[in-house]
């Protein structure tokens, strides 16, 4: 019952799907952690994060960095699944 769990088909749709959220995930992930697409880079996004909804610096940090690392980890196919 466990295995039926956490197994996936596989299918092309699902493939697609999270080459997409990957791909969302890595470019609002790098804004926050390396200031590309136009973002703040880490340090404001930090700031930020400790400011306004009162986060702990290193919880911000493996928020930032959670998000980067997943889209990264999403587009990866040996990763990803």
């Amino acid at each position: 019952m466990l295995s039926d769990l956490f197994s996936t088909e596989p299918d092309w749709t699902q493939t697609i799907i999270r080459l997409i959220l990957g791909a969302i995930f890595f470019a609002h992930g790098a804004q926050k952690l390396l200031g590309w697409f136009g973002g703040a880079g880490l340090k404001s996004t930090i700031g930020m994060m400790h400011e306004h909804p009162g986060l702990p610096v290193p919880i911000a940090f493996l928020a930032v960095s959670a998000e980067f690392l997943g889209g990264l980890r999403a587009k990866s196919p040996s990763l990803g699944h």
